[in-house]
């Protein structure tokens, strides 16, 4: 019977394709400035867990060696250059503008990172640099 035969084989088609298909990637890692966002938001809300997730190899033991932001009434970044380095990798110049009370003016800091493309989306590799800026 053809139906035996052909039913089996394309669930096995199905599955394959499955397997081969690429995973979701959430919409924090879509693009590097989306990593970056999602790291700093992270790290205000104190959820050290969250912001490992946006590196490409942290482990979970990493949290204990995380610096504590200081209690923050607002961070954003913005400014972001990127600079292709090719091969799924990336550096991210943006600025870091922070208020620590709600009548104080901003401050800022220029900084970056570097990022790779994985299979998860765009992961922190490693931190590039630190400058301060006056606001």
């Amino acid at each position: 019977n053809v139906r035996r035969i052909l039913f089996p084989l394309a669930l096995c088609l199905i599955w394959t394709c499955c397997l081969d298909s690429p995973a979701e990637v959430s919409t924090t890692f879509l693009r590097p400035q989306d990593t970056i966002a999602s790291y700093w938001h992270s790290m205000i809300e104190r959820r050290p867990f969250a912001a490992l997730e946006c590196f490409a190899s942290a482990k979970p033991t990493d949290v204990e060696q995380m610096m504590a932001l200081p209690d923050l009434v607002e961070l954003r970044c913005i400014d972001f250059e990127l600079a292709d380095r090719g091969r799924g990798s990336v550096d991210v110049a943006y600025t870091v503008q922070y208020r620590t009370n709600m009548g104080d003016s901003l401050a800022a800091f220029r900084t970056g990172d570097r990022l790779i493309l994985t299979q998860k989306g765009w992961k922190i590799f490693m931190p590039l640099l630190m400058a301060r800026t006056d606001s």
